[in-house]
């Protein structure tokens, strides 16, 4: 399921990636639209001239990035370290658990509280001092993207494990589920509503794999040919709710590695833990061991102890 998932996940990140650094620069109206609409943009650290300051990567052969999905509060709710080798065409992934208790800005936090408190800075410097890494880039998606498309190519036809029900009315934190079991279209409201249930009997487990089965449906169904006549409408939900700093040359190089993939190459791990409540609060428990085993196998040429 993971592999199946996180295969056209990462090529339609590198597509679209590729429409914001090319088509942008090409179509002004675009371009504006990201200035005026982006729901980051004013959350970024430009340079005096309005651009990133771009930042050389470590190894020519390979990237190293940050994958941030930013929910409605402003917290993110998927994060996942991904590197990818464009000379053999391996790709690293790891997820890290939204509940993981680490430090954020000095004090022990859920590792999603991070972009909440800081924006995308604070919450690569807290990967940085988590997993002793030098992470430099990113990409960010608002949740809002998926309402957006998923509107856009019509829906998204899914097989409904079980059905979903929840309500909360407090203020300012509102949200009604209600999505019978069974296969049917979902649109974008009814997306988000899948998204964000989380009232499962094996908790952030089993609702990671609900989102890697709609993610799976999501991007397979938006880059079918006859979605193409709908790929400005797509282009301008990306301008609006998604956002880099990789750079072009480095965006080029994952399109031309993208059209030979080969699923047998990706590698997906997540980090080891339990789930525990302290208080009334549930957090993940991160293993430190088979953390700094982890990281220290797949990620080693970028460990700061490695780069002294």
């Amino acid at each position: 399921m993971k592999k199946r998932f996180i295969v056209p996940f990462i090529v339609a990140t590198i597509v679209f990636s590729i429409g914001y650094a090319v088509v942008g620069h090409k179509i002004s109206r675009l371009e504006q639209l990201r200035r005026e609409n982006n729901v980051f943009y004013k959350d970024r650290d430009l340079t005096k001239d309005g651009v990133d300051e771009e930042i050389e990567p470590l190894n020519n052969d390979e990237l190293l990035f940050l994958l941030a999905g930013i929910d409605h509060s402003n917290l993110s709710d998927t994060l996942i370290l991904c590197k990818v080798n464009f000379k053999t065409g391996e790709i690293d992934l790891l997820s890290i658990p939204r509940d993981s208790r680490v430090y954020v800005n000095g004090a022990l936090d859920k590792i999603n509280h991070a972009h909440g408190k800081g924006g995308i800075e604070l919450t690569l410097k807290t990967i940085q001092d988590f997993l002793d890494l030098k992470v430099d880039y990113y990409v960010r998606a608002d949740f809002k993207a998926v309402k957006a498309i998923v509107d856009a190519i019509g829906g998204v036809k899914l097989d409904v494990k079980r059905d979903m029900h929840y309500k909360d009315t407090t203020k300012g934190k509102e949200l009604f589920i209600n999505i019978k079991k069974g296969e049917q279209v979902l649109d974008g409201d009814k997306a988000l509503e899948f998204l964000r249930f989380r009232r499962y009997r094996d908790g952030d487990v089993e609702r990671v794999q609900a989102q890697q089965q709609f993610m799976e449906e999501f991007i397979k169904q938006t880059l079918q040919i006859k979605n193409i006549t709908k790929w400005m409408d797509i282009l301008e939900t990306y301008y609006s709710y998604v956002d880099t700093n990789i750079p072009i040359s480095e965006i080029t190089k994952g399109l031309k590695m993208a059209l030979k993939w080969d699923k047998e190459n990706i590698h997906v791990n997540t980090i080891p833990g339990v789930g525990r409540y302290i208080g009334d609060i549930s957090y993940y428990i991160v293993d430190e061991e088979g953390t700094r085993d982890m990281v220290l196998g797949i990620f080693k040429d970028y460990l700061f102890s490695e780069l002294d």
